[in-house]
């Protein structure tokens, strides 16, 4: 988390990574667990200030708010203030008609805007993107291989106004039948 500023002795931090870098992760042997490692910031961390904030408005910056598929519904969670916007499947229509990107062009501070593409039978945007394979047939491929793909779909949905993926680090099966 990049430290923002701090209002009296409240430290407001943001845990979105600069847009230059991408978390560098070691893939190792047997029955470790993969770890990862933030690569160092490249921009300075915003400046933020909640001071002049009143404490509804502090409270509504931590809560996330899931949109349907109204326009009008997006913006006003986004003109409400809250720190993260929730892409559930009815609302990937805003994102692929370009209602996302036009409504993010207001704030002061961009909130925080999620999406549960894990791939495999988890996919919100496969419409949008296109197919992403589950992490089991991903295990078949060499480490550069899913690094890239990981990259490109990454890129494909900040491109549609994205900076969040609640899809899992690992996941763990215990039938044949999982993770497809």
């Amino acid at each position: 988390p990049e430290s923002l500023g701090t209002a009296g002795t409240t430290t407001v931090t943001s845990v979105r990574p600069p847009a230059t870098t991408l978390p560098a992760t070691t893939l190792a042997p047997g029955p470790t667990v993969p770890t990862t490692t933030a690569a160092p910031p490249t921009t300075a961390p915003a400046e933020c200030s909640t001071a002049g904030a009143s404490v509804a408005q502090q409270a509504r910056s931590l809560v996330f708010a899931t949109v349907g598929r109204s326009a009008d519904e997006l913006r006003s969670a986004i003109a409400s203030g809250v720190g993260g916007i929730f892409i559930s499947s009815a609302a990937v229509p805003l994102v692929a008609d370009g209602d996302l990107r036009a409504a993010l062009t207001g704030p002061e501070l961009d909130p925080l805007v999620a999406i549960d593409e894990e791939g495999g039978r988890v996919q919100r945007l496969r419409s949008v993107l296109g197919p992403l394979p589950s992490a089991r047939e991903l295990a078949s491929r060499s480490e550069d291989e899913v690094r890239e793909l990981a990259r490109r779909h990454g890129e494909a949905m900040r491109g549609l106004g994205l900076n969040m993926d609640f899809a899992p680090v690992v996941d763990v099966v215990d039938d044949a039948g999982d993770g497809r």
